[in-house]
């Protein structure tokens, strides 16, 4: 699992992951669409190549789904019998998480709203699932680089 949480992976600048694009870029033959999936987030057909996502989420939480389906893709992850397993999901989720939560979009996001999680999501554009993922897993690297971000922002403060 060490190879998902190093800080070598996802983005290290202030840029948005945008997974339609990596999508595009990476997997252009698969086909990606928004589907009435009655509260399932995405569905992965293997087969066809295709990602569906369920259209009644909110941007953030299509955006958190399609970053998921992706990481599911990069891990290489095979459905048996139609579900893939717990830590098949977790991997997916903590890789998607890696890639759209950076250490500074999200010290940025505290600074604004200190612990008010729904609004830390909010303006990371990711679902509360995955923010907490994150904030869960967070690599020891990281989790040192944002007590610094955020002591250097308090102590400008009061300075």
């Amino acid at each position: 699992m060490d190879r998902l949480a190093s800080p070598a992976c996802g983005p290290r600048t202030l840029d948005l992951y945008d997974p339609g694009r990596d999508a595009a870029d990476r997997y252009p033959d698969w086909v990606i669409r928004h589907r009435d999936l009655r509260g399932i987030p995405e569905v992965i057909c293997l087969s066809r190549k295709v990602i569906l996502i369920d259209r009644g989420q909110t941007f953030a939480a299509k955006r958190s789904s399609l970053a998921h389906a992706i990481a599911h893709l990069d891990l290489g992850h095979v459905v048996a019998g139609g579900v893939l397993g717990v830590k098949q999901e977790t991997e997916a989720e903590e890789l998607a998480a890696l890639r759209l939560v950076s250490i500074a979009r999200l010290a940025d996001a505290i600074r604004w709203h200190g612990e008010r999680w729904t609004r830390v999501a909010d303006t990371l554009s990711v679902d509360e699932r995955l923010l907490r993922m994150r904030l869960d897993h967070l690599h020891p690297a990281h989790r040192g680089e944002l007590t610094s971000l955020l002591r250097a922002y308090t102590e400008g403060l009061s300075a």
